[in-house]
């Protein structure tokens, strides 16, 4: 009798598990659908791109079941996913670019921001050791020079030597790319990507101050922009803002180009440029961000 009473039990707790295990199996909810963008979040300067891939429960999707979408004009994205931070002054997010694909959206926020080129003014304490001599003004002076100063009697002395070699190599060593230099003013401006280069440069033993004159777009978002915004330059064909460089919009603004096209290079040809400077300088706001 105990051992029959010993089996009924088994025999419920057994059922009992059963039926606790079927219950369990119809709590149970398929999940949903989710479509999500990887990368997640973009942060992009202008000029730079980045490749969106589309995922519907964590499978890639071919680009062309999704439309995406952009909030801005500041980032264009094209049929692929493939989007590409193209204009913007300063730092800035709140961008969205979006994926739709049969009804589910998913968004991914883009950051974007500007990369500068800066030139500084380097004032050196002197110009070196020279590397040419007095006695041999052909060796650092044009033809043009010395017949100029023999003309009027104007004798060639230190102010005219170059600037060490040395002075020059140093200062390429430290990074960026030497634009221009005076041999009168004892100065020498460089270009560079990096505006903490400028303590850089005051390490320089012979760098007595340093002046930022200059901040702007790099190559390559000029290149950027000049793409999205070829058709305000009139007619182009032949050169491009890359064969002017900093000039360029002065150039096609006077269709300069035109010129150059047929031939009219100025070879050959002297200018004098006499300036007076900028009248009440110091009280125009106008010129409050320039350093001249």
């Amino acid at each position: 009798m105990i051992q029959l009473r010993l089996f009924l039990c088994i025999i419920c707790e057994v059922l009992l598990l059963v039926a606790c295990q079927k219950d369990n199996m119809q709590e149970e909810f398929p999940v949903p659908d989710e479509l999500t963008i990887e990368p997640a979040s973009v942060v992009l300067a202008v000029g730079e791109s980045c490749q969106l891939i589309a995922k519907l429960n964590g499978i890639p999707l071919d680009g062309s079941k999704v439309r995406w979408e952009s909030n801005s004009n500041l980032v264009n994205v094209d049929e692929d996913g493939k989007v590409t931070a193209v204009f913007q002054n300063e730092f800035i997010s709140g961008l969205q670019v979006e994926a739709v694909v049969q009804g589910f959206h998913a968004i991914c926020p883009i950051t974007v921001y500007q990369e500068y080129n800066y030139k500084f003014r380097l004032i050196l304490k002197d110009k070196g050791s020279a590397d040419y001599s007095l006695n041999q003004p052909e060796k650092f002076l044009s033809t043009k020079a010395i017949e100029r100063r023999r003309k009027r009697n104007i004798a060639i002395d230190d102010s005219d030597l170059p600037i060490s070699k040395d002075y020059l190599k140093q200062i390429e060593q430290v990074g960026g790319k030497i634009v221009c230099q005076s041999k009168w003013l004892k100065t020498v401006c460089v270009q560079c990507e990096d505006e903490k280069q400028i303590d850089k440069y005051k390490e320089l033993p012979f760098v007595e101050d340093i002046v930022k004159v200059w901040r702007g777009e790099t190559e390559k978002q000029k290149r950027i922009i000049s793409s999205v915004s070829s058709s305000a330059g009139g007619n182009m064909s032949g050169y491009s803002s890359e064969d002017y460089g900093e000039a360029w919009r002065n150039i096609i603004l006077h269709n300069g180009q035109i010129l150059h096209e047929r031939g009219f290079k100025g070879e050959g040809i002297d200018i004098a440029v006499i300036d007076a400077g900028f009248m009440d300088l110091l009280n125009n706001p106008t010129l409050n961000t320039m350093h001249i």
